[in-house]
């Protein structure tokens, strides 16, 4: 009889990169070794998810030793402090969120977000959003600033690639060695300016 999968497993879906989160959300660990990376940080309240993923893979929390946010969105730095507190990781944001994610102005969901409440699967997600610890986020006291095309000495060599139009500071991440490259929501509209 075969073994059943463990739940608390992510979904490996390349070589040493795992996805993590829920349909309305991902985030990413990179392994390298016996260390991770962390591609954005989901919500808050998707921290148990992610000890478990990390007990399941065979590590503690202190193992990821960066997290990546790729924008100053909660869905996407929501447990970038605790990870900082809890496990000692460095929090590495696009120079133009740096002042979002660390507390000094603000973060703000995209121009146009709220016209588009009306719609039942945008109301399904501002309830995954407060079930989630959105309203929750603890800024983050110690960020690093990242700059387009730096390749950031950290488990699986993210590079960085300036994508700005989501936010000032939106950035994507290259992981060349394994052909991944993750665009989160480097989306632009000529006429919308970044939130």
């Amino acid at each position: 009889m075969p073994q059943d999968r463990d739940p608390n497993r992510p979904l490996e879906i390349a070589e040493g990169i795992y996805r993590l989160g829920t349909k309305w959300v991902n985030f990413y660990l990179v392994k390298e070794g016996n260390e991770f990376s962390i591609i954005d940080a989901g919500y808050p309240g998707y921290f148990d998810q992610l000890s478990r993923a990390m007990a399941a893979l065979g590590a503690k929390i202190e193992a990821i030793r960066a997290v990546l946010v790729t924008h100053h969105h909660v869905d996407h730095a929501g447990t970038a402090e605790q990870l900082r507190t809890k496990g000692g990781a460095h929090i590495y944001v696009g120079a133009g969120d740096v002042s979002r994610v660390d507390g000094d102005e603000p973060s703000h969901p995209p121009s146009g977000f709220y016209k588009q409440v009306w719609r039942p699967s945008m109301v399904r997600y501002l309830a995954h959003t407060v079930a989630a610890g959105g309203a929750r986020y603890r800024p983050a006291e110690v960020t690093y600033p990242v700059v387009a095309e730096q390749v950031l000495d950290l488990p699986g060599r993210p590079q960085i690639l300036s994508t700005p139009g989501h936010t000032a500071g939106h950035y994507s991440v290259a992981i060349e060695e394994r052909g991944v490259l993750f665009t989160i929501v480097a989306a632009w509209i000529p006429g919308i300016p970044a939130a």
